[in-house]
């Protein structure tokens, strides 16, 4: 449904621009006067708001096109002119189609962990709550996966913070590579990470939470290394108060599982 919606703005988007093209030549031409300027408005628009790099150059060709038009049936004593307003127009894309995509990697950037390359907490956060809304339109159950690490504190006053950074990068990249397209790994901070895995009943949690924890005691094998991992996992049918709330009760619930034994997992339904 969210792509149906984007697809569709950015087809008006694009119908709107081009009309808006076809009228300021129109009514230069019926006016016989240059309003060519007003081209700025939609090749902004177009360059913007769908920062498509093919589309931004056919419809600045269709500009040109346009330009081209009004010369030849309003001013052509003007040609000059008109050819300086088509550099603005192209100059004015071109910055903001660079700016948008400068805007869009700091956005980015602003909800990624610079550490694993995983979402942070607020780009966790904005995911789930696109999952909630999911969930409400279509009442398909999903789980959360809440990890921590056992012992990571003896890794940092052992071996140094380094090495610890270095421990958290490679975990995070194994999470990376264990989870599917539609799940969403973060690390929530410190040694603690989190999964949605959206559309996961609670049996194919389990088989993902026991998976992972395998791919994970990997490269940690070797003694030099005390470290293990406590994971809390619950599948959501009904949705709780909150998303902080759903958060909560599967960290309350790794929690549990590290307080008792460490190294070790629990899953629970919420209905």
């Amino acid at each position: 449904m969210n792509i149906n919606r984007e697809f569709l703005s950015r087809i008006f988007i694009s119908a709107l621009s081009v009309l808006m093209v076809f009228l300021i030549t129109a009514t230069s031409i019926i006016s016989q006067v240059d309003i060519s300027s007003l081209f700025f408005i939609p090749i902004a628009a177009v360059a913007w708001l769908l920062h498509n790099k093919k589309f931004t150059i056919v419809f600045f060709g269709l500009v040109v096109i346009c330009f081209a038009v009004v010369v030849l049936g309003v001013a052509r004593e003007n040609f000059i002119q008109l050819a300086i307003n088509v550099l603005q127009c192209g100059t004015t894309a071109t910055m903001l189609f660079v700016g948008k995509g400068f805007y869009l990697k700091e956005k980015e950037t602003a909800r990624r962990d610079h550490l694993t390359g995983l979402l942070n907490s607020k780009g966790f956060n904005e995911k789930f709550i696109e999952e909630i809304q999911r969930f409400v339109r279509f009442s398909r159950p999903f789980s959360l996966i809440y990890l921590d690490v056992d012992n990571f504190k003896k890794v940092n006053d052992k071996f140094g913070h380094s090495v610890g950074d270095e421990v958290l990068s490679k975990i995070g990249g194994i999470i990376r590579q264990e989870v599917r397209v539609v799940d969403v790994p973060a690390r929530m901070g410190g040694d603690e990470f989190i999964i949605l895995l959206p559309e996961t009943t609670e049996e194919q949690l389990r088989v993902v939470i026991e998976k992972l924890n395998c791919k994970l005691m990997e490269p940690f094998l070797e003694p030099k290394y005390p470290i293990s991992f406590s994971c809390g996992g619950m599948t959501f049918h009904t949705l709780p108060m909150s998303s902080s709330e759903a958060i909560h009760l599967v960290d309350q619930l790794m929690y549990s599982v590290k307080h008792r034994h460490k190294n070790g997992y629990e899953i629970k339904s919420f209905r």
